[in-house]
């Protein structure tokens, strides 16, 4: 027989090799959790940059800086998109949507909300807590046959309590052998998740090291006997307790990190219906000016024909040619001028016309224009994430209609209602820019009609009144010549 110190050495040799390869399983599993994280600490880095350029470029739109003199509206835009693709793709790595054979979302909110949260209270422990403390203070290398008993018999009261409490129907709960239990405690899940996101990726990948872990102690114990492994149970729940817990607080570290970048492009996108709108009435405004401009280039050599002429008629009229001898050159130069008032009146009517029928392009050309950024713009701004779609499975938007514009005495254009299946805070901000950008667009269109069929009346008018005056100067002339 052996001596009992000789089976002591080899209980002892057993045990080192029990809590050497329990703890090489428990560091091969935490080399992989950190790897995984640092590879999405990677991902998100190219987010975060995203982000930086954004809001200096932003700031620098309104007041260019050294980094950027100079920031064009499309490079605004084209950063944002590329910002707001990168928040989207990133995600993905804090939660993905998962469905179950039946085709409905799968829920697992209080498991996302554990990771990206914070946990709302701690979760129990495998065991009862008297049973759980005595079993953190003993060590099952050396625990002699009346613990061992006594411990049990704990455990299978509490476990006998718990069945009670369930029937009689006051509390239910779902009993769970420690094992089983363990797992939950940490993971709040019964089975391992898909791999989807990192979440579940790092949740899998830990239970499936638990399992391994377990299987370690359960082999262990079938070698050494029938023995309790409440120790050996809390051990392994503290140290993929700990582990676990980091890889939430760093992934909750990261997710406060998206949050702030998402309100850097939630306010860009708030501001942004105002400068695509800025910019656009300014852009009315200059075509508006620079096709005046050519009309007027385009009319004044014909203009300024119709002027000499005038000047030319009224400087041949003499005295003289009221005499019967001369007075066939006087009726000519009478029906030249008259001729020349009807050309000069169909001038007027046609350069009113040119400039109305440019004002009612270029103001369809701009109304038709609003309603395609907005509805672009609603359209890009719903494309966003936002947190209710990350935290919620079956997230309930509200939806929003941006009605069509008042087109009464406006140019026929391009008008719909824009539905937003998705409404946020940068769409109110576009319904109220488009609205005044309506508005002012409306108002140079009404002001700038009024103005030119004012001008049209007056030269008109005041083509009358030299008409008048030019056939008294007539009138004067043959009236000298009368008693001839």
């Amino acid at each position: 027989m052996k001596k009992a110190s000789q089976i002591d050495v080899e209980n002892f040799q057993s045990d080192v090799d029990f809590i050497g390869a329990l703890d090489k399983e428990i560091r091969r599993i935490k080399i992989e959790v950190s790897g995984m994280i640092e590879k999405g600490k990677i991902a998100f880095k190219s987010l975060e940059e995203n982000a930086r350029v954004l809001k200096l470029m932003d700031h620098a739109f309104i007041s260019p800086s050294h980094d950027y003199p100079f920031v064009s509206l499309d490079d605004l835009v084209d950063r944002l998109k590329k910002t707001r693709n990168a928040a989207n793709l990133t995600v993905p790595q804090f939660k993905e949507r998962q469905f179950d054979e039946n085709g409905v979302v799968a829920e697992l909110s209080e498991f996302y909300v554990k990771w990206l949260l914070g946990p709302k209270e701690k979760s129990p422990s495998p065991l009862p807590e008297h049973v759980n403390r005595i079993g953190r203070r003993m060590s099952s290398l050396r625990m002699d046959n009346s613990a061992r008993k006594a411990l049990s018999q704990k455990v299978s009261r509490g476990q006998q309590n718990t069945a009670q409490t369930q029937s009689t129907g006051i509390v239910r709960r779902i009993i769970r052998d420690p094992k089983s239990q363990l797992k939950f405690s940490i993971f709040a899940l019964d089975a391992a998740p898909e791999e989807i996101d990192l979440p579940t990726r790092i949740t899998r990948k830990m239970m499936i090291s638990a399992d391994i872990s377990m299987e370690i102690i359960d082999e262990f114990f079938k070698k050494k006997g029938t023995r309790e492994t409440i120790f050996s149970l809390s051990y392994l729940e503290d140290a993929l307790q700990k582990i676990y817990s980091k890889a939430q607080k760093v992934l909750r570290c990261e997710f406060k990190n998206y949050e702030n970048i998402c309100e850097i492009i939630e306010k860009v996108e708030e501001q942004l219906s105002s400068k695509i709108f800025s910019s656009s009435f300014s852009d009315f405004e200059k075509q508006l000016k620079s096709g005046e401009k050519d009309l007027r280039s385009r009319n004044e050599f014909f203009e300024e024909a119709l002027e000499d002429a005038r000047n030319d008629h009224l400087n041949q009229l003499r005295v003289n040619l009221g005499h019967p001898d001369d007075l066939w050159k006087l009726e000519k130069i009478n029906e030249e001028e008259n001729e020349r008032i009807l050309r000069k009146s169909k001038f007027i009517k046609d350069k009113a016309e040119e400039q109305i029928e440019h004002l009612n392009d270029v103001t369809s050309n701009f109304l038709s224009r609003l309603y395609q950024n907005s509805s672009r713009l609603a359209e890009s701004l719903s494309e966003r994430v936002l947190f209710v779609e990350i935290m919620e499975e079956n997230p309930a938007f509200e939806q929003l209609t941006l009605h069509k514009l008042e087109a009464k005495h406006l140019p026929d254009f391009e008008n719909e209602e824009i539905l937003i299946s998705k409404k946020t805070n940068a769409h109110f901000e576009l319904e109220k820019e488009r609205q005044l950008h309506f508005l002012k667009l409306k108002n140079i269109f009404s002001a700038r009609k009024l103005e030119i069929r004012n001008d049209e009346s007056n030269s008109l008018e005041d083509l009358h009144r030299w008409e008048m005056h030019f056939e008294s100067q007539i009138q004067h002339i043959k009236s000298l010549f009368s008693s001839v």
